[in-house]
C-alpha cells in the first residue's frame, strides 16, 4: 500500500492527474490521491461540465482521457470539448485522445 506521500508525488514518470471544467467553464486540474482527493474535490463537490483525465509533460498535453469514474459524457460531448480546446490553441497534435471505451488490461 503506497503512503500518502508517495500518491500525492507518484514516481512514474508520465503519471496522469485529473481535471474538470466546472459549470462557467474553468478547468481545475490536480493529480488524484486515492481515498482523500477525486474529481469532486475540485469544484467543491459543486456540479461540472466535464471530467476526466490527463497527463501533461513539459508544458504539452500528452494524453486525455473522458474518464472519472461516475461522470459519463456523451461522444458529442467529449468531441466538443477536443474541438473547443483546439480552437483556442492548445496543440494536441501529439497526444493520445482516449475513447469512452475503457480498454481491458490483461
Amino acid at each position: 500500500m503506497a503512503t500518502a506521500d508517495e500518491r500525492l508525488h507518484p514516481s512514474k514518470p508520465g503519471k496522469g492527474g485529473i481535471f474538470v471544467l466546472d459549470m462557467y467553464g474553468t478547468m481545475h486540474a490536480a493529480q488524484k490521491v486515492s481515498g482523500a482527493f477525486h474529481h469532486s474535490s475540485l469544484t467543491g463537490g459543486h456540479c461540472c461540465r466535464f471530467a476526466g483525465s490527463i497527463t501533461v509533460e513539459g508544458g504539452f498535453v500528452r494524453k486525455v482521457s473522458p474518464h472519472s469514474g461516475h461522470y459519463v459524457p456523451t461522444q458529442a460531448e467529449y468531441d466538443a470539448l477536443i474541438e473547443c480546446w483546439r480552437q483556442d490553441g492548445l496543440d494536441l497534435s501529439n497526444a493520445e485522445i482516449g475513447g469512452l471505451v475503457k480498454e481491458r488490461r490483461a
